[in-house]
């Protein structure tokens, strides 16, 4: 079973330092069971070569939601370019790259969903929106799109298993 991420990147500045950035995972199940102990969301990135995130945000992002990304989630990078990436970059339904990802506490629910570049304003703004303890997830955004009633991530993690049979609903 998978769940939901959010994947982002940073775009380092020259003044940044490797203490500053994320630790980014690249074991999806692992990250997985790291946030259900931990009570975080997830942070799901999917790019291509092994510096992918950086193409998630336009520009540089703020120490403040840096700090935000390191300490309330757990990142997720998934590089398409390998087979392992590929095939989960297709149950994420990821049709472009770079593509970004971010589930509720549960992991069980798809809370944001961006395919592209994300402003650097966009990325804090949702970054500290779905770090919020008290956040319940009830509906997906997407980009900058209407807001849909949130998908139960039981297959893989971002749409719910479907019956083989239209008539047994199941």
């Amino acid at each position: 079973m998978y769940s939901i991420v959010l994947g982002l990147a940073l775009a380092t500045t020259a003044n940044s330092s490797a203490a500053n950035l994320p630790t980014w995972q690249t074991d999806y199940r692992q990250a997985k069971v790291v946030a259900a102990r931990d009570h975080k969301p997830l942070a799901v990135v999917i790019g291509n070569g092994s510096a992918g995130w950086e193409g998630v945000v336009a520009g540089t992002l703020s120490e403040n939601a840096a700090q935000v990304l390191r300490n309330a989630y757990v990142c997720v990078y998934i590089d398409a370019n390998t087979e392992a990436g590929k095939k989960l970059a297709g149950e994420f339904e990821a049709t472009g790259t770079p593509t970004l990802v971010i589930s509720d506490k549960t992991g069980e629910k798809q809370a944001y969903r961006h395919a592209g570049s994300v402003s650097s304003e966009q990325v804090a703004t949702v970054l500290t929106r779905y770090a919020e303890p008290n956040v319940t997830v009830t509906t997906t955004e997407v980009g900058n799109q209407p807001a849909a009633p949130a998908v139960n991530n039981s297959r893989p993690f971002y749409y719910p298993v479907q019956s083989s049979c239209p008539n047994c609903r199941n």
